[in-house]
């Protein structure tokens, strides 16, 4: 079985993808990576759980029904998750930014998009990329 090989392309190394057959994925990177937007970001997905409704069936038919807005509270404190969020980010120094501008974070992502192409080269950069840089206005190398 012949090895794999994997290649990572950001921005304008598009242009030197292969022409060959493979797979490829898109990742999401954050443009702005500072310890304000991790912190926003990280606690939105800790923060609204959601709804929780629950059935509780009892004896001669009777049946109890609730339906609430969970909150949650992190620690003793019941602190929220935003604040301590801002407590492990200020205590983590430059972890997270360095984390979120290392080529490591797709590791630890779902990709956006997963293709299989039979020429790379014309699937990722000319289809995809030179597609988005037009629809956004400019190309890639131009210099007009």
């Amino acid at each position: 079985m012949p090895q794999m090989e994997v290649n990572q392309y950001q921005g304008p190394q598009i242009a030197s993808v292969l022409t060959r057959a493979g797979l490829y994925a898109w990742y999401y990177k954050p443009l702005v990576v500072d310890k304000e937007t991790v912190g926003r970001t990280l606690s939105t997905f800790m923060e609204s759980p959601g709804i929780m409704s629950t059935e509780i069936r009892m004896r001669y038919g009777v049946i109890l029904e609730g339906n609430t807005n969970l909150s949650v509270s992190y620690g003793a404190q019941r602190q929220a998750a935003a604040e301590v969020l801002e407590d492990a980010i200020e205590r983590a120094g430059t972890f997270f930014s360095d984390f979120f501008k290392s080529k490591t974070l797709q590791l630890f992502t779902r990709p956006i998009y997963i293709g299989v192409a039979k020429n790379l080269y014309q699937r990722v950069y000319q289809q995809h990329y030179q597609a988005r840089d037009c629809i956004a206005g400019f190309r890639p190398n131009s210099y007009t």
